[in-house]
């Protein structure tokens, strides 16, 4: 009777140190299988995060280029501007009857000063477009002149003349009293002023 309690404590004891043997061996397998290959996608993950800290590096190289580019552009269109720019400002009488008179001259049919507010200069004999808009009576003539003297930065020059050119037919597109907008075409720098015909 002795005897069986110590058969079935040694029998449970095997069994247990075989259920341990077989955790253990599972155990060794995953890790020998799932280790290996948990590095390899750390690896991988490490090269993936080494190769994106290296685009972001040449994005930024790129950013910094063409923010140079942009400010080397600003500077030269600066540059450009302050040697080259255009600047025309302009005041006008009209008259379909001689009746513009001022800088000192009478009888003129129309009388348009130029002052040049920029610093570039233009010659005598500089061809410029007239362009009168009747807005009273929504009609309009064109017609080219040239300028009588050179217009240098901070200087004028008077456009004025006693007759209409011919083909503009002025006398019947304007009448005394009608809102008259008047621009002068320079190069490709327009000015404009707003005045009114002259009453007769």
């Amino acid at each position: 009777m002795t005897s069986i309690p110590s058969a079935n404590h040694s029998s449970t004891t095997k069994a247990l140190l075989a259920v341990a043997l077989i955790a253990i061996l599972i155990l060794s397998v995953y890790v020998l299988v799932e280790v290996p290959g948990m590095e390899n996608q750390i690896s991988s993950l490490q090269k993936e995060n080494s190769d994106l800290q290296g685009q972001v590096g040449e994005i930024g190289n790129q950013v910094a280029g063409i923010s140079s580019e942009l400010q080397s552009e600003q500077q030269q269109q600066s540059s450009t501007q302050t040697t080259s720019s255009i600047n025309i400002e302009a005041t006008a009488c009209v008259s379909v009857t001689g009746n513009c008179s001022g800088f000192n001259r009478t009888g003129d049919m129309y009388i348009i000063s130029l002052f040049n507010a920029g610093t570039t200069a233009f010659p005598a004999g500089y061809s410029v477009g007239v362009s009168l808009k009747d807005a009273t009576r929504i009609t309009g003539f064109v017609f080219n002149t040239t300028l009588p003297s050179s217009l240098a930065p901070n200087g004028d020059v008077v456009l004025s003349a006693t007759s209409w050119p011919q083909g503009t037919n002025a006398t019947s597109k304007m009448g005394a009293g009608d809102d008259v907008g008047v621009a002068v075409l320079i190069g490709s720098y327009e000015a404009s002023v707003e005045t009114h015909v002259m009453p007769a």
